[in-house]
Formats: C-alpha cells, sequence, structure tokens
C-alpha cells in the first residue's frame, strides 16, 4: 500500500500480470469512505478484503472471468492526487477513466493537438502545376529579428514542410525528416524519397513518440507538399497522433476551420499555381492580425525546376530543386494585387 493522504476524488488501479488487464474505480465506491489516510489501515488487507468481497459482487465487464486465486497476485496502488494525475496525463498509453468505463482517448494526444490549436495558421495548397506552403510570421517584438527562423523549410529538393504548434518540436522533426531523407534513403537507393514515404517515415517517428516511456507526443502538425515522378505533386497532413491524410487543401493552427471553409469555396481542379498563391493570401488575411507585408507572411511553392539555383550546369541526370520560396519583395508584389 502507498503511503499518502488522499482528500478527493480516490483512485486505485488493479491489474493482474497473467490477464495484463487495468482498472480504474473509485475507494469510495467499495470503502464507503470518499477520503482515506493511509494511517487508517493497520494492513493492507484491510483494504484488501473489502476490495475482494466488492470484486466478487460486482457483475463489470471482465472482472467476473477473474479466478479468485488470482488475488495473491493482484497489485493495489492507492494514494494522492499525483497518483491519479499519473494515470490520467503522465502515463500516455493509458486511456482516460471514465467511472467504470473507458473513453478511448489519449490525454497526452489531446494536449498535444491543443498545441496546434495555439499555433498561428499555417495552410497548403495543391495546383496542377505546383504545391502551395503558406504561414504567418508572428514575432513576440517587434524587437526580434523574425527572418531567423524558418517556419517553411525544405526536406530534400522537391519537398517542403510547414507546421503549426510548438516550433522547437517542428525543428527537431525537421532534422529527423533530413536525416531519413539524405541519410537513410539516398544513399541506398542513390535518390530522394517520394513524398509518400517520407510522409510515412515521419509520422512513424512521431506515432513511436504517442506509445514510449519517457517522452510525450510531438506538439506539431505537419503540412508536406513535394513531388516525384510517380505520385506528382502531393500535400499530406500529418498530425501528432502520427495520422496522415493527402489533401487537395487544408489548412492547420487556431484559425484553421475558417480557413478551410474559406478554401472549400474557392478552390477547383483547374487551379494553377499562381492562383494558389494568391488565395493563399486571401485565406492568411482572414486570420493575421495587425498588417500583413513580406515580413509577416511566409510562402514556399513547390512547382516547375529552379536550375538557377542548381549551382552548376552539365550533369548527367540533375535538376534544380523544385522547392522555391517567395522573397519578402514578391510577396509584397502580390498583396498590391489583393
Amino acid at each position: 500500500m502507498r503511503a499518502g493522504t488522499k482528500t478527493i476524488d480516490c483512485h486505485f488501479v488493479w491489474y493482474t500480470v497473467s490477464s495484463l488487464l487495468r482498472y480504474s474505480f473509485s475507494l469510495s465506491e467499495i470503502l464507503g469512505d470518499p477520503c482515506w489516510s493511509n494511517s487508517s489501515f493497520s494492513s493492507p488487507d484491510e483494504v484488501s478484503n473489502p476490495i475482494k468481497s466488492w470484486f466478487s459482487s460486482t457483475a463489470s465487464p471482465g472482472i467476473e472471468s477473474a479466478e479468485s486465486s488470482c488475488f495473491s497476485g493482484f497489485c493495489f496502488l492507492a494514494g494522492g492526487s499525483s497518483f491519479s494525475l499519473s494515470l490520467d496525463d503522465d502515463t500516455i498509453t493509458t486511456s482516460s477513466p471514465a467511472s467504470s468505463s473507458f473513453s478511448g482517448k489519449l490525454k497526452q494526444i489531446e494536449h498535444a493537438l491543443a498545441a496546434v490549436k495555439q499555433g498561428v495558421t499555417s495552410l497548403g495548397i495543391k495546383a496542377t502545376n505546383g504545391i502551395v506552403l503558406a504561414t504567418e510570421r508572428k514575432s513576440t517584438s517587434v524587437l526580434v529579428q523574425a527572418d531567423f527562423v524558418d517556419k517553411i523549410v525544405h526536406v530534400t529538393p522537391d519537398i517542403g514542410m510547414t507546421y503549426a504548434g510548438m516550433g522547437p518540436d517542428f525543428r527537431v522533426l525537421t532534422d529527423k525528416s533530413r536525416k531519413v531523407s539524405h541519410t537513410n534513403y539516398k544513399r541506398v537507393y542513390n535518390e530522394y524519397p517520394p513524398t509518400k514515404i517520407l510522409v510515412s517515415e515521419v509520422a512513424k517517428v512521431m506515432q513511436d513518440a504517442t506509445q514510449s516511456a519517457g517522452v510525450r507526443p510531438y506538439g506539431v502538425s505537419l503540412l508536406l507538399g513535394g513531388y516525384d515522378e510517380n505520385s506528382g505533386f502531393m500535400l499530406y497532413q500529418v498530425d501528432p497522433s502520427g495520422s496522415y491524410f493527402p489533401w487537395k487543401a487544408t489548412a492547420i493552427g487556431k484559425g484553421s476551420n475558417a480557413a478551410k471553409t474559406f478554401l472549400e469555396k474557392r478552390w477547383n481542379e483547374e487551379l494553377e499555381l499562381e492562383d494558389a498563391i494568391h488565395i493563399a493570401l486571401l485565406t492568411l488575411k482572414e486570420s493575421i492580425d495587425g498588417e500583413m507585408n513580406g515580413d509577416t507572411v511566409e510562402i514556399a511553392v513547390i512547382g516547375a525546376e529552379n536550375e538557377d539555383q542548381l549551382g552548376f550546369r552539365g550533369a548527367a541526370g540533375v535538376h534544380g530543386p523544385r522547392f522555391r520560396k517567395l522573397s519578402p519583395k514578391e510577396i509584397n508584389d502580390r498583396l498590391e494585387t489583393l
């Protein structure tokens, strides 16, 4: 029996190694006392015996299948608020208990999604001849050098990525994505991975963080746009749970709901890249507070090959990168036409 004092909402966890079942119940249901102190019991049997009796009389699912001889192998953990919080929040692989049933939700993933919802709006649009990634570049102070940190980055010459949520988590995932592309894949196949393969590898990294001890889920959602010869231009969204989906146009962040509604009205199958940039600026305009210019907006396109960015000529099979970020001047020129 763990030492401690409970003031409200007493809980314990019962589990057996043989069945690997885990339940959460209220001690007040069993002991008739909503608040308990460890000093109230002279031995663990004073707690375990009433619990055994309660188990034998209840018809809760799964408990009737447990053999009485297994009670010697049961572990009863009881304690104060720190234990209850550990079950609900810190243990990422445990579902949230609700009375005698489970909601099926993982609290840590919900927290990660809440971090995404607090992030600035980012969006992606797929056109017939390219992909547009756009996001707000928001500074906490006018003294901050905003262009020091990129919110849209290239992973390979033909794949770009942006995010909503926690910036440090995004930078970690950027490094992991580049490692997958340049070290793990290109070294073996002598080419960069297709967009879908890179997305699936990033999703595996994010999903692994949802069920590993000592870590938390990444507090970001990602938008990845890219081009490969098999699939052409593709746009994907990856969430903290590790789930990912292809999109024609989507948005993430605090203004995502309004942005998606706007994109649903403006997107069409014949959309050209330049029109997609125009729609991206109009969409961001609805969510940006204050002045909108080339310093507060970041836009990148994955489109035609940019031979001028290659740096050399004449190598067989080598082409310029498709990923290119628009300069503040290019953004300002387009804002004047809105």
